[in-house]
């Protein structure tokens, strides 16, 4: 009696074809959704730097609009509403000084560890994920201690304490412009000053997801489709 059926070729069961394609379909998917993210750690330093920087670097064009947009809006705010006018020994008013909200101070004198950060200026913690403002403010501190004229105006430079009883100048062309104590400043921004504290604050809290997103990438959500992919496969393989 002839046979007519014809053995089906070695290698090409339904099963095992149906379980080819769906491991090429799911690398195929996982290797669109590999971003490259470069070298990480300059990623993390240039999204530390400036509020979107790091994703440029990256590429990632959409999400450096997306965390740098917004980040450096709030920043911006902050500084502005932290700008006062000081007044000139002759009453008239003197340059603007930019950024009083934003200052690194944490005094020598008040001891060590704990006792010198809880006297120090704490909102600076989270002001300083934005390196835009943190660099100009630590440089600014620097050169008040060390007794060196300041830069920029007095822009992001600490207030005087009036337990000091200090005066510095905001700039070496205008010696005699006097800068307040804290006391006066809060007095002068009212609430301003609170507000553009809190709005830097904010903007650095925020940066800290940038710069991690910028770091480990985004957290991608396997799809339920490739397991169901996979289970006709196997049952097809123990049909066959």
């Amino acid at each position: 009696m002839k046979n007519d059926m014809v053995p089906p070729s070695s290698g090409s069961s339904p099963g095992s074809s149906a379980q080819t394609s769906a491991k090429s379909g799911a690398d195929a998917k996982e290797e669109a959704l590999t971003i490259d993210l470069k070298n990480r750690y300059l990623a993390l330093l240039l999204a530390w730097l400036i509020p979107g920087l790091g994703h440029l670097y990256q590429g990632r064009a959409a999400k450096a609009v997306i965390f740098g947009v917004p980040i450096l809006l709030l920043l911006i705010l902050g500084i502005r509403a932290g700008t006062y006018y000081p007044t000139l020994p002759n009453g008239e008013r003197g340059p603007a000084r930019w950024a009083s909200c934003v200052y690194c101070d944490f005094p020598s004198d008040a001891g060590r560890g704990i006792q010198k950060l809880a006297a120090g200026r704490l909102y600076f913690i989270p002001q300083a994920a934005c390196g835009i403002a943190a660099i100009p403010a630590c440089l600014q501190t620097s050169r008040f201690k060390n007794g060196k004229p300041l830069l920029f105006n007095g822009a992001f430079a600490p207030p005087t304490r009036a337990n000091l009883g200090t005066v510095y100048t905001s700039s070496a062309a205008n010696p005699q412009l006097k800068n307040p104590t804290f006391d006066d400043l809060v007095l002068t921004l009212g609430g301003w000053f609170d507000l553009g504290t809190i709005y830097v604050a904010v903007a650095g809290l925020l940066n800290i997801l940038a710069m991690f997103d910028a770091f480990a990438g985004p957290v991608i959500a396997v799809g339920e489709k490739e397991e169901e992919t996979e289970k006709p496969s196997e049952e097809n393989e123990k049909e066959s």
